[in-house]
């Protein structure tokens, strides 16, 4: 049997809605082999000298931001063929029978498919045809309206904390790290033990679990084509819209998602894919969710975790080095410095045990 390269693991899982729990499992089972195998012994997380990040470290604290405070303006955009969008919606549009369309409806609640029926059942030829006509303008005024807002959906939505593979690089402290002026510190996700939540013995009754996943960054330079899962997007937005715009129909009784969604993990693929100019980064991206949070979240949120070392950038100043040796010496973790090593033929930094 041929073994699955990562890129084909995480193509091949696919979740659409209503799965068992036990059926999920099942499918992202191949994924949870290879994150047991192959997730590196640390994982590196560079940072600035500053108030923020000092307090997290001394707190075990790891942030997560969403896409849109990244650095790459690519990262985590869904990228869809309009044309495929408008052909997808031409197809909707040209799957009404008897006034209504023949995908799956059954989200919808009785009383309003009730309503459906019996307004299109008195309608004539002429009428459908009329109905369509306005419907067709309806869904390219709500294309206009809404693809920009789903095409930068999960840049705002998901939030996640990077790490890189990779300590030695010298463009990664030059980038993230203020010119090696900065730390690092290196975590073990190994056994998918991603936060604090992960082992807590309350955390089946606990309202505020951190839920984590690990995934490692594929780079390709042709970017993920979620053109069908922003199709579901954009036709539950219009559905939605096409309904509450009916004076006769109570707006709260109208669900979010009219129709199921073929494939749930489609906006972890996307967030996944990067462009391969960014592939020196050798990037694992830890995401989060709180499974009991109601509302709107904060931009930016944070679970706890402790770090196994710490990092330090061979031009940090003598008052932060003191600063994070005395946090480290409080956790008992161990404490190295970079420096360049003029005897090997590489651009590597060394880290040296202080």
């Amino acid at each position: 049997m041929k073994t699955q390269n990562y890129e084909e693991i995480i193509q091949s899982i696919v979740i659409p809605s209503g799965l068992s729990t036990e059926e999920q499992s099942k499918r992202y089972q191949p994924l949870i082999n290879f994150l047991q195998t192959e997730t590196p012994p640390l994982l590196y997380r560079f940072r600035r000298c500053d108030e923020n990040s000092i307090s997290a470290f001394d707190q075990d604290q790891i942030w997560f931001a969403p896409s849109s405070e990244m650095n790459d303006s690519f990262d985590s955009l869904l990228f869809v063929d309009r044309d495929k969008i408008h052909a997808n919606l031409k197809n909707f549009l040209d799957s009404f029978q008897d006034g209504l369309p023949s995908f799956k409806v059954e989200n919808i609640p009785s009383n309003i498919l009730e309503s459906l029926r019996n307004k299109f059942s008195n309608m004539d030829q002429i009428g459908i045809a009329d109905f369509k006509e306005h419907f067709h303008q309806f869904v390219t005024d709500r294309i206009n309206i809404y693809m920009p807002q789903i095409e930068h959906i999960i840049q705002s939505v998901i939030k996640f904390a990077c790490f890189s593979e990779s300590i030695d690089s010298a463009a990664m402290w030059g980038y993230y790290a203020d010119s090696g002026k900065g730390f690092a510190l290196a975590y073990d996700f190994r056994n998918q033990n991603y936060a604090d939540c992960t082992y807590c013995d309350k955390r089946m009754f606990c309202r505020s679990l951190k839920l984590c996943s690990l995934f490692r960054v594929i780079y390709e330079d042709i970017p993920f084509d979620a053109t069908e899962y922003g199709t579901w997007l954009l036709q539950n937005k219009i559905i939605y819209d096409m309904l509450a715009t009916n004076q006769s129909m109570n707006v709260s009784s109208i669900p979010k998602q009219v129709i199921s969604c073929q494939d749930e993990f489609a906006y972890t693929k996307a967030l996944l894919h990067k462009a391969t100019s960014w592939s020196h980064e050798k990037e694992w991206r830890l995401t989060y969710s709180c499974a009991q949070q109601i509302g709107e979240q904060p931009k930016f949120v944070n679970a706890k975790k402790r770090p196994s070392a710490l990092y330090m950038g061979q031009h940090i100043s003598p008052i932060y080095e003191k600063i994070l040796r005395h946090i480290a010496a409080e956790k008992s973790i161990p404490v190295y410095k970079m420096d360049m090593n003029y005897t090997q033929e590489s651009y590597k930094l060394v880290p040296y045990q202080v």
